[in-house]
């Protein structure tokens, strides 16, 4: 989970990333285009050694697939949706500020 300044919300949850479709009026889209502020600066992904690997190119690896990333791994597929397993419990870490 990420903290997050956003006015209406305290956190960001991602287990699933990702989509077929990608609308250019999406936040995610506006995150992979090269030229957006809003660039993630591209993605880390484990190689067939184990090692992880950080690049930009985030179309080199998209397969049109829908795939599971391990634990380490961020936008290992690029754009194509990716499931996050390990991410399932990080509300579950959370402490409540509001009370």
């Amino acid at each position: 989970m990420n903290k997050t300044s956003i006015e209406w919300c305290d956190y960001t949850w991602n287990p699933i990333t990702g989509c077929f479709h990608p609308c250019r009026n999406t936040y995610c889209y506006n995150t992979m285009k090269a030229t957006s502020p809003l660039n993630r600066f591209g993605a880390k992904y484990k190689t067939k050694n184990g090692s992880l690997v950080y690049e930009k190119d985030w179309k080199s690896r998209e397969t049109g697939q829908c795939h599971i990333a391990e634990k380490g791994e961020i936008y290992p597929y690029g754009y194509d949706p990716t499931f996050y397993p390990h991410r399932l419990d990080e509300p579950l870490k959370v402490t409540s500020s509001h009370g």
